[in-house]
């Protein structure tokens, strides 16, 4: 819903701006799996969104995993 909006601005994608997705995947009352050590998975519009997306993540998540398929729109 919001990349049309973002895009119908004139921006590019992956250029001007980086548009990434990343699951919920922490589990509250879990004491063994925090948010630092369970691992995230991402995924961006484009190459490079994606790998903006891993940098961003990485400062503060011990694994990173980018998704391998982009899905441009």
């Amino acid at each position: 819903m919001l990349l049309p909006l973002i895009k119908e601005s004139g921006l590019a994608v992956g250029e001007d701006f980086f548009f990434a997705f990343s699951p919920e995947r922490i589990d509250p009352g879990n004491k063994t799996f925090t948010l630092t050590n369970t691992a995230k998975v991402v995924g961006g519009t484009t190459p490079t969104c994606t790998e903006m997306a891993v940098l961003f993540y990485s400062k503060v998540i011990d694994e990173v995993a980018a998704a391998s398929l982009f899905m441009e729109f």
